[in-house]
């Protein structure tokens, strides 16, 4: 199959990556002096390695550009995958961390959750207006209405005072980290698909989106994201307003639990880059990682990469 050029959004990591993809010798099994097929000699790799593991801590030498094939919505069959789009490893490629997923995916849906449990106080219980017996000259204890709290049928001293809210502020670094790895789980099962954009045909029907998602198995449910808060046209929206399992949704608002909820995430190009903008901008800014004293800031690969005459690699 012809494949058009590879659209290059990172130049530089892609040249760094050609660096760095050499396997290791204590993978290969080449003993010191020797060179392998692409004439890279074991010692050679090991000390370009163990550069990039100390100058950046986490790095992993086989984890390069990700690409994805690209696709249109302008035929049912669809065009001939004549191009493809290169994913940022560190949105698309990271370590799934299944349990920061568990905390969004909870964090989700506690938030939403409105207790709307009230107890009534002593005021506003009905009745117990007169002073039930005299204060002195009975030998009884002192009381002044019968909607006390010590009495039976009275009202609550300290009960629960609705509505109250169960939302609660995860940290920044847990959400990015949560986006990440849904998309890089996404991407992983093949569950993530790259179209051009969401413009249909004028002779598409109601049904061309489900027709689309079922001739390319996309499965029952397709989450599809775009940078505009509104869907592109209205014939997009006529077409995936009778199925409540096909959903839009913003750059904006893209969350894990949604991402997890439909079997299919599809992107357009510029949600792509919007996306990888806004996550690597978190990962970079200041006090978005958590603080370790064991270990120092991690260096993005991203941030030094910006410069074409670096030489740090």
């Amino acid at each position: 199959m012809m494949i058009s050029p590879i659209r290059s959004r990172f130049p530089q990591l892609q040249k760094l990556t050609r660096k760095l993809t050499a396997v290791p010798s204590y993978a290969t099994g080449l003993q010191p002096g020797r060179r392998n097929s692409s004439g890279v000699s074991a010692a050679e790799t090991t000390a370009t390695d163990d550069l990039l593991r100390v100058r950046y801590p986490g790095w992993n030498g086989y984890r390069g550009v990700k690409h994805a094939w690209l696709e249109d919505l302008s035929s049912i069959e669809g065009r001939d995958r004549q191009a493809m789009v290169e994913l940022h490893p560190e949105i698309f490629a990271a370590y799934p961390r299944i349990d920061i997923l568990q905390r969004c995916v909870e964090w989700q849906r506690s938030y939403r959750i409105v207790d709307w449990t009230t107890a009534p106080s002593r005021a506003e219980m009905p009745g117990g207006g007169r002073k039930p017996w005299p204060q002195k000259g009975t030998g009884r204890a002192r009381h002044g209405s019968i909607r006390s709290p010590l009495f039976i049928g009275g009202g609550f001293a300290s009960g629960p005072r609705g509505p109250r809210s169960r939302y609660n502020e995860l940290p920044v670094h847990i959400r990015v980290l949560g986006l990440r790895s849904a998309l890089s789980v996404k991407y992983a099962q093949d569950d993530l698909k790259i179209v051009t954009d969401l413009e249909l045909p004028e002779d598409a029907g109601r049904g061309h989106v489900r027709d689309v998602a079922g001739h390319r198995d996309w499965g029952r449910s397709v989450l599809f994201v775009a940078p505009e808060e509104t869907p592109p046209s209205d014939r997009f929206a006529e077409a995936i307003a009778p199925f409540g399992r096909y959903r839009f949704l913003p750059v904006k608002s893209l969350n894990v639990l949604s991402m997890l909820k439909f079997e299919t995430l599809v992107l357009t190009v510029d949600a792509v880059d919007e996306i990888e903008s806004k996550l690597l901008f978190h990962m970079q800014r200041p006090g978005c990682a958590p603080r370790d004293k064991t270990h120092p800031p991690r260096k993005w690969p991203y941030e030094w990469l910006k410069d074409p005459d670096s030489q740090h690699y």
